[in-house]
């Protein structure tokens, strides 16, 4: 899995330096390791550049620059649900079903909010058992139990969310305009 991410950033232009010019770092990231990439410009030559030899789960918002290597059939695209639940938040007349949408977020949330006071209570009793481990050992276990035990929640308890989620934004994406606030918000998720 690696996640990706942009952002602007000015820069002293070489020509004349007294203009500045925008460009951008992009953000790729992994389990252990982070690569930061600068381009002049927002065009997909970044990231089909950085990512022309990767395979696996591509972590992206729906920026269409990450389209190229998205379709290729040895990547998948897996969204954000902060980007999703932004969307949602935006919609300008907040209604009944803006509401319920956020409810299932919240829920979400308090999965990873309940993972990691758990993964916090396993590296506690850890570190009880093993009072001379080094600072390197403390800190792998403190990122093995939040690990294992955000998949194990989110095994059991997020994909069942994820599911109801799914079936409300399908049961409703038929009764709303697509180009609608909350339309827009369903199409993105």
């Amino acid at each position: 899995i690696i996640q990706a991410d942009e952002t602007p950033v000015r820069y002293l232009d070489v020509s004349n330096r007294r203009k500045s010019k925008q460009g951008y770092v992009w953000l790729y990231s992994s389990r252990d390791t982070a690569v930061y990439d600068f381009t002049s410009s927002r065009r997909r030559v970044g990231p089909n550049e950085m990512l022309s030899k990767f395979s696996g789960t591509l972590l992206v918002d729906q920026y269409a620059g990450y389209n190229d290597v998205c379709a290729r059939d040895d990547v998948i695209r897996a969204g954000c649900m902060s980007h999703a639940r932004r969307k949602f938040k935006e919609c300008s007349s907040p209604n009944d079903l803006v509401l319920e949408s956020l409810t299932y977020f919240r829920e979400l949330y308090a999965v990873e909010k309940l993972a990691k006071t758990q993964a916090d209570e396993r590296h506690k009793i850890w570190l009880e058992h093993n009072p001379g481990a080094s600072n390197e050992a403390i800190d792998e276990n403190r990122r093995r139990c939040l690990r294992a035990t955000r998949s194990t929640l989110r095994l059991t308890q997020s994909v069942g969310i994820l599911a109801r989620l799914k079936a409300f934004l399908d049961d409703h994406s038929t009764r709303v305009r697509p180009s609608s606030p909350f339309g827009k918000a369903i199409a993105y998720t």
